[in-house]
């Protein structure tokens, strides 16, 4: 829904710092919450170029890599997890977001003009 992914947008599971140049962020849309055990080995693909947060059914994966250059892929996460996985750059994730949560505020003010609205 629009809310989940304002909310989705304004999580900082990386702690919120600006990425630098060489940085990337993605969001997995993903089909459920993983298991303990595929959690365990996403976990295991962490190294210094890639760190990953699980929550819920989002795995956030930041990289020092881009996803076109890097051995980790949609695939690779999929079959880590054992469910298919969407993944959206964070960029592009926000700009939805931004997108959703202004049509929202519009519908909401159309709606409570209507209602203040004199017969």
């Amino acid at each position: 829904s629009a809310g989940d992914l304002i909310t989705i947008a304004e999580r900082e599971p990386f702690g919120g710092a600006p990425l630098g140049p060489d940085e990337r962020a993605y969001v997995g849309f993903l089909e459920r919450a993983p298991e303990a055990d595929a959690a365990k080995k996403l976990e295991n693909l962490e190294n210094a170029n890639n760190r990953f947060a699980l929550i819920g059914s989002e795995m956030h994966w930041w990289s020092r890599e881009k996803m076109s250059d890097s051995k980790l892929s949609g695939a690779v996460f999929e079959k880590t997890l054992g469910m298919a996985a969407t993944f959206r750059n964070r960029t592009t994730v926000m700009k939805l977001a931004a997108k959703l949560s202004a049509d929202t505020s519009a519908v909401k003010a159309k709606s409570t003009a209507a209602r203040q609205r004199p017969r």
